[in-house]
This record gives C-alpha cells, sequence and structure tokens, in this order.
C-alpha cells in the first residue's frame, strides 16, 4: 500500500487490509484510490473499510476503484466529493450500510462485474449539475449487480434518477428499495430486458387486482410505465369475449356482455 500527497491512500500493490474509523478528507485528486490487481504491481484485493469517511475529495472522487477485487465498504461515510461518491471500476466489490450524500456527480458510477450495493442512504448526489445525474450509474460492464434494500432521497434539485441503467449493464437485479423526490417522474431508467426491478417503493413495476364496467371501461394499472405483460380474465359465469389495449397510464377493456363485467388483471413492465 502507498499514501501519496494526490491522495489520502493510492493502493498499487495490497492483499488483505482492514482500514477502520479513519477520516480521509480534502485529498487533491481524491481520497482512495485503489489499483488494478497485476503480477508487476501485487494483488491489490481482499480489502474492507469500515466505519470510515471519506469527504470533499477537492478535484476527483471520494473512492476510485480502477480494477481490484474482493474490496468491501460497510458503515462508512461517502459525501462532497468534487466529482463522484465511488467510482467503481472493481470486480466482486460490496456497499453495505454506507450513508452517500452531496456528491457533485452520481454518489456511485458503476462498471463493475457482480457487485452489491445493498442498505445504503442515498440523499442529494448530483448536486453540481442540477436534475442531470442519477444516485447510482450502471455503466457498460456492471453485469450482475445486485441493487437492495436502499433509500434513494432525490432532493429537490439534485438528481434527475435514483438508477439509471445503460443498454449494456446486464443480468442486474433492483429490488425493495425506496425512492422519492427525484427531479425526473419515471426514477429509475433501464435499457436492457435481462435487468429485473421489482418490489420497490416510488417505482411501481408491477400491479393487480379487480375491475368492471361496461364494454370500454379503463383500469388506472399505476405502473410507472407501459407495462410489457398484462393479463385480465372475466370473472363471470356465462363465456364473453373480450379485448384491451394498454398505454402508459391505462389499460382499457372492451368485451361483449351487454351490461358491465368483472375482470381480474395484473400489470407487469
Amino acid at each position: 500500500m502507498c499514501i501519496r500527497d494526490r491522495y489520502n491512500i493510492w493502493c498499487e500493490g495490497a492483499w488483505g487490509w482492514r482500514v477502520t474509523d479513519s477520516w480521509l478528507e480534502y485529498g487533491r485528486s481524491g481520497n482512495l484510490r485503489i489499483d488494478k490487481q497485476t503480477i508487476s504491481t501485487g494483488y491489490n484485493r481482499d480489502g474492507n473499510f469500515i466505519n470510515c469517511r471519506f469527504a470533499a475529495a477537492l478535484s476527483g472522487s471520494n473512492i476510485e476503484l480502477h480494477g481490484p477485487l474482493y474490496v468491501h465498504f460497510m458503515g462508512n461515510s461517502i459525501s462532497t466529493a468534487n466529482q463522484y461518491g465511488v467510482f467503481n471500476g472493481g470486480y466482486y466489490t460490496s456497499f453495505i450500510n454506507n450513508w452517500i450524500e452531496s456528491n457533485d456527480l452520481d454518489g456511485i458510477y458503476s462498471a463493475s462485474t457482480n457487485a452489491i450495493i445493498e442498505t445504503n442512504y442515498f440523499y442529494g448526489n448530483g448536486r453540481g449539475v442540477s436534475n442531470t445525474c442519477s444516485q447510482i450509474t450502471l455503466k457498460d460492464g456492471a453485469t450482475r449487480t445486485v441493487i437492495l434494500g436502499n433509500t434513494f432521497n432525490g432532493k429537490a434539485g439534485t438528481s434527475r434518477y435514483a438508477i439509471s441503467a445503460n443498454a449494456n449493464a446486464t443480468n442486474c437485479i433492483i429490488s425493495d428499495n425506496v425512492i422519492y423526490a427525484h427531479g425526473y417522474v419515471i426514477p429509475i431508467i433501464y435499457n436492457n430486458n435481462s435487468t429485473k426491478i421489482r418490489d420497490n417503493i416510488g417505482y411501481v413495476s408491477e400491479n393487480s387486482g379487480w375491475a368492471g364496467g361496461t364494454s370500454g371501461f379503463t383500469i388506472a394499472h399505476g405502473c410507472a410505465k407501459k407495462p410489457s405483460y398484462v393479463d385480465i380474465t372475466p370473472s363471470g359465469a356465462n363465456p364473453i369475449s373480450y379485448s384491451f389495449t394498454v398505454d402508459n397510464s391505462n389499460i382499457t377493456v372492451y368485451h361483449s356482455d351487454a351490461g358491465s363485467a368483472m375482470f381480474s388483471w395484473k400489470a407487469e413492465i
């Protein structure tokens, strides 16, 4: 491990380290940098940062991971960097129970494979470029990332999205998060159907219920955007023919009953 004046800590060849209860602040280029493991510099892997404060990187990100293996952050405060709270280019990294707040760009900007981002609190990241950045951005290479049980507070005038996932961020899971107060009406944006989004508060990805009426009645499905899957089933004893259309807000049901008919329905993004 090396300590340099540009960064509070710059790891070039370290294996099995643990940093706890430390303050890393005001690094000129960032507060922590961990480089890729190589044969010539040694292995950068198996590191833990617990209950530390990363704050106010002057011209870079609080944390920069450029290819290390198995680096984990638990119970830290990561705030007010000039760029990203975390630039994550590592492999098998985890961020658990951290407070990630008021960084000028994204809270976590990740191209990491097999990352876990769990039970963190994100608040007001993207403050340097209002309504442009996200609390988390998943870029090319961010495969098999799990985003689970986090809270995202956009804080008016800061983050545009809670989570933005690039088209090449594949096979990710975004589940059981609480999301509110972001600059864009749809707080999660993603462009690859291999990413699964379920059971979040503040972003409705699935809904169901019962509804009825005469032919042409509408059901407000409540999903964050137009569902890709809709199923409706009539409940009456007598068979009827029926069809439906769906848009960003409603399911419109047409049926052959002379009066009202009841249907169960389910919609998923």
